[in-house]
């Protein structure tokens, strides 16, 4: 098979020069993942980007949130919505950036990859405040970029990265196995090598780094991801139309203190996430105004 001849400095050579993060996107993923940051700060990150903080609003005026009064002003969604919950929808807007570039073909859909990062953000969230582990935020945003890797080799090396997809689809196996046997690399290592150069924090590069470890995690932030991660393809936002899920390692459950209870809240989100998903998507694909909601001023 032609790809044999790829190693992992083949690849890195590739896409040595990566791309540089838009300065807004930066400061929005910064200051929301700061746990000193005020109200006044995400503000002045989200309002840098007049893009962004339209999506935002739009959202937030969206059906998803049913509030009675337009919201105007990004400082009124901080008051109407609380900051941790404007944070997430702000980094989940900037993150759409980062996808934005990546063409659609039969292989990689730029908008499907970009929602399938973003139910598993969804999902972190629901599970960090389901164990009150407020002091993983950085979950959320590591499960809505975990998969950025995908998209710089599939800008930066399509023809490289086009057969280890293809070669995945046709066999109906997991992506970053092949991956590993094919490149010698992962999209797991891609992904963290672009956050270390982006100077995002750091949990987020390690977490990135260390999504499909095929063994136990050490930490708990790290098992989320990967249940998230699994949620999200469970509930029908793969992100490839012809992927199949990565396996889970044993133990995450105890490792997440998951017990019945907690299970069953889960299954019962299902609908309610799964809406929240459709609803940010159809902001991001432009067609969010048939769904959102009229409201009176």
């Amino acid at each position: 098979m032609a790809a044999k001849k790829f190693d992992e400095n083949t690849v890195f050579m590739r896409i040595r020069d990566l791309p540089v993060i838009p300065t807004a996107v930066a400061e929005i993923i910064k200051i929301a993942n700061d746990p000193g940051s005020s109200a006044t700060d995400v503000e002045w990150a989200i309002n840098r980007d007049q893009a962004v903080a339209g999506k935002v609003l739009k959202l937030v005026n969206s059906a998803a949130y049913g509030f009675s009064r337009r919201v105007e002003t990004i400082r009124q969604a901080v008051v109407m919505l609380g900051l941790r919950k404007l944070r997430d929808i702000a980094i989940s807007m900037a993150g759409s950036e980062l996808f934005a570039g990546l063409k659609d073909d039969k292989l990689v859909d730029g908008v499907g990859l970009w929602t399938h990062g973003l139910a598993a953000m969804l999902w972190s969230r629901f599970i960090i405040n389901q164990k009150r582990w407020v002091e993983l935020d950085a979950v959320v945003t590591a499960a809505l970029m975990h998969d950025i890797g995908i998209v710089i080799l599939y800008q930066y090396a399509k023809d490289i990265y086009a057969e280890v997809l293809s070669e995945a689809a046709r066999t109906q196996k997991f992506h970053e196995r092949l991956e590993r046997k094919m490149l010698k690399t992962t999209h797991a290592k891609i992904g963290a090598s672009l956050c270390a150069k982006w100077r995002l924090p750091i949990a987020i590069t390690q977490l990135i780094s260390q999504h499909h470890s095929v063994l136990t995690p050490a930490e708990p932030a790290v098992g989320i991801l990967m249940l998230a991660d699994h949620l999200a393809f469970e509930m029908g936002f793969p992100p490839f139309s012809w992927s199949v899920p990565p396996s889970i390692p044993s133990g995450l459950n105890q490792l997440l203190e998951l017990n019945d209870h907690d299970i069953n809240e889960i299954h019962e989100a299902l609908p309610l996430i799964r809406d929240q998903v459709l609803q940010y998507r159809s902001i991001i694909a432009g067609n969010g105004k048939d769904q959102t909601r009229e409201t009176k001023e």
